[in-house]
């Protein structure tokens, strides 16, 4: 049961007792408990005042004895009986591990293994070479044999904020680099393949053939060989070489197929091409481009055709079109042909007076304000008075701005024909007259017959007259 002393207990010569004399064990009110002090400051306090050298506290088994040591000049040391020194704090901060002597704030006389270091390790200084990389830039490296990486057939990781931000695969053949989010992801056994970066939760990238490239954005696929997609979202590369440049759910799935961007697009012919929203793509050597911004699907009929669909017209050398085809310049071409069957045509009437419409037209020469190149033709204004459906005006139906050239052939061809009728009449004419004057002529030439005779008698007739026969008397001939 409980014992009480009536008196302080000698333990072999040191005292265990409450009283404040000059005990070995000294225990007071509030349970603290003094080691050779009468007074301590701590549950468990230390202190000698027979002892002017180290303090310590020994700590012992068969085989190893422990010490803690607080010396005289307040430094503290941990000892063992066997290894020596195990660690040492200085008075002036300075802690030793495997060294009494501590020069720095830590000095660790052996090797330091760890899980991890914080900070930069800027100030590390008399690292064996070779055996780190530092931050701060390095020097004198050797091709070849310094470098950052491994060794083994294991993958490497670089992180942020402890997360995968890009991963360098091991292959048979070239390296897989996967950067970004770190769920994106190569297939197995596929080698030589890049994803950039991009990515999330939802919007995972994965290649899953040799050498595909996905460049950034998020959820999109490459599923053949040397396909890529640039960037975008929910673009798909499905063909052998083909490239999906960006924009929103697009597919190039034909062999060196290509969408450059938009939204819903597909280049599904070999070697097609696709832009804009929602163009089709579908045949080989295609070229389809769909300006359409309600996604009405705009697709190609056959094979290496050059598609175009812009409602504000195409500009080449311009920036304002103002029809569906406006070339500022010239244009060089074998042939130009307008739809013009008649199954497509009803009242079909052939041109009046068109000689009498031509000849109310005005040729002119002029300068263009813009470029003062010199030029001939006809001025709109003045065309539209006399032929107002070849020529093309303003939104405000008053001002012109051109005229069709071409459709005014027709006008010209019906005023040549009315010029030829007037000709065949003048020469109808002339015909006529040429068989007049033929048959005056003829008749002319009678009449100068009959006065040839005529004449030719008179003088016949005057000479009998001039030569009196033997009578005397003139005779006359027959």
């Amino acid at each position: 049961g409980d014992h009480t002393a009536a008196q302080a207990l000698n333990l072999n010569g040191n005292w265990l007792s409450g009283d404040g004399d000059g005990e070995g064990v000294f225990v007071d009110a509030s349970g603290s408990v003094g080691l050779g002090t009468a007074s301590p400051l701590h549950l468990l306090h230390v202190g000698s005042a027979t002892h002017t050298g180290d303090q310590s506290i020994a700590l012992q088994n068969d085989q190893y004895t422990w010490r803690h040591i607080v010396g005289s000049d307040g430094s503290y040391v941990l000892d063992g009986s066997v290894e020596g020194t195990v660690m040492l704090v200085t008075t002036d901060g300075k802690v030793g591990i495997g060294t009494k002597t501590p020069s720095t704030f830590l000095e660790v006389g052996g090797t330091v293994t760890a899980n991890a270091f914080v900070g930069d390790g800027s100030g590390l200084t008399n690292l064996p070479s070779g055996s780190g990389w530092s931050l701060t830039g390095n020097a004198s490296t050797v091709d070849g044999t310094n470098f950052i990486g491994t060794t083994d057939n294991v993958a490497l990781d670089f992180r942020v904020n402890n997360v995968r931000g890009l991963r360098i695969q091991p292959t048979t053949g070239g390296p897989n680099l996967i950067g970004g989010f770190s769920g994106n992801s190569v297939g197995a056994g596929i080698q030589g393949a890049t994803i950039s970066g991009g990515g999330h939760s939802s919007g995972i990238q994965s290649v899953t053939d040799n050498f595909g490239t996905i460049g950034g954005g998020a959820k999109n696929t490459v599923s053949a060989t040397s396909a890529t997609v640039a960037g975008g979202e929910n673009n798909t590369a499905s063909g052998e070489g083909a490239t999906v440049a960006g924009g929103v759910s697009n597919i190039a799935s034909g062999a060196g197929a290509m969408v450059v961007g938009g939204e819903e697009s597909q280049a599904t012919g070999d070697y097609s091409f696709a832009a804009g929203a929602a163009a089709r793509a579908n045949h080989d050597g295609s070229f389809v481009w769909n300006g359409d911004q309600g996604f009405s699907a705009f697709s190609s009929t056959a094979t290496e055709q050059f598609l175009i669909n812009a409602s504000n017209g195409v500009g080449i050398n311009t920036n304002a079109p103002s029809e569906a085809l406006h070339v500022n310049g010239n244009a060089l071409a074998d042939a130009h042909t307008t739809p013009s069957s008649r199954r497509w045509k009803t009242n079909i009437q052939t041109i009046d007076n068109a000689l009498e419409t031509v000849q109310k037209l005005r040729g002119v020469t002029y300068d263009w304000k813009e470029t003062g190149k010199h030029d001939i033709g006809l001025v709109a204004e003045e065309v539209g008075a006399v032929i107002p459906e070849i020529v093309e005006y303003e939104e405000n139906g008053v001002d012109a701005k051109s005229v069709d050239y071409p459709r005014l052939v027709a006008v010209l061809i019906e005023a040549v024909k009315d010029l030829k009728q007037e000709n065949d009449a003048l020469k109808s004419q002339k015909t006529d007259r040429d068989v007049e004057i033929t048959k005056l002529k003829s008749q002319n030439s009678a009449f100068e017959k009959r006065f040839a005779q005529i004449e030719l008698a008179l003088r016949q007739m005057k000479a009998e007259d001039s030569n009196p026969d033997a009578s005397g008397q003139i005779t006359s001939s027959k």
